[in-house]
């Protein structure tokens, strides 16, 4: 059989359809390293999150976020009961969030402040216009003293015959507590208040540390006048608490005069 001979023509188009392949294998091959450079990728970005979760949950490398969630009125009595004799003048127990809030972060491995919370009732301006000024001085002292500082009032009640009392501050208190732990607001939540009604919104964040961060604290006195107290969850439910010795009292107590 005669060998076949081709043409020009016939050579250039069978060159070009040569080239065509290889140029759809290359351009084949480039996706196809594309798909795996991006696959490994987003492979490290997830080994990576899973192992900063895990180093936050172990608390070894990162900073545990911490706030501190203060029922003012039940700590400051609770100070006096602890610290001091009965019958001490007024302004005897009384503290600065920012200073106490460092000091319970301080405790806490890995603990770094990121915010105090105060919950407190405020007198009534027609009432008690002298009440009202002072608690007016003292929260703008503390929030001047720190972005970190952030205070919450709800009026006092007044009904005839009886003192003065706080009114729904507690509830917001226990709704913001559990609220900011669903939204990953904190690591570390710290519930500093003996008001037993506060329990249900520790539950509920002991339930939801199961599952990893956040996680419950909270915090009490711990006085020479053998006042410790501090509030427990119910069950096996486990929120470590933090205690404050007459070493803190002094070291967060608020000197300052505001009436």
């Amino acid at each position: 059989m005669a060998p076949v001979v081709l043409s020009a023509t016939r050579w250039w188009i069978a060159l070009a359809s040569v080239a065509a392949g290889l140029s759809l294998f290359v351009v084949a091959r480039v996706r196809a390293v594309d798909v795996l450079w991006a696959r490994g990728i987003a492979a490290v970005v997830a080994v990576r999150h899973r192992n900063l979760a895990r180093v936050r949950r172990i608390g070894s490398l990162v900073a545990e976020r911490v706030i501190v969630f203060l029922d003012y009125q039940n700590i400051y009595k609770g100070a006096r009961e602890s610290f001091h004799a009965a019958g001490a003048p007024g302004g005897f127990g009384q503290v600065h969030p920012l200073q106490l809030g460092a000091l319970v972060a301080n405790q806490i491995p890995d603990g770094e402040l990121k915010q105090v919370r105060v919950y407190r009732g405020i007198p009534s301006n027609q009432r008690d216009p002298r009440g009202y000024g002072a608690v007016r001085k003292q929260t703008a002292a503390w929030v001047k003293s720190s972005p970190k500082v952030v205070v919450f009032h709800r009026p006092l009640q007044y009904l005839t015959g009886m003192a003065p009392r706080e009114k729904g501050i507690d509830v917001q208190l226990a709704i913001d507590f559990v609220v900011m732990a669903v939204k990953g607001d904190y690591d570390i939540g710290v519930l500093f208040s003996a008001d037993t009604d506060l329990v249900p919104a520790l539950d509920a964040v002991c339930d939801l540390s199961r599952h990893g961060r956040p996680a419950a604290r909270v915090a009490g006195w711990d006085g020479p006048n053998d006042k410790k107290r501090c509030i427990r969850p119910n069950g096996k439910r486990q929120a470590p608490c933090v205690w404050l010795s007459m070493s803190h009292y002094n070291g967060a107590n608020d000197h300052n005069h505001y009436a």
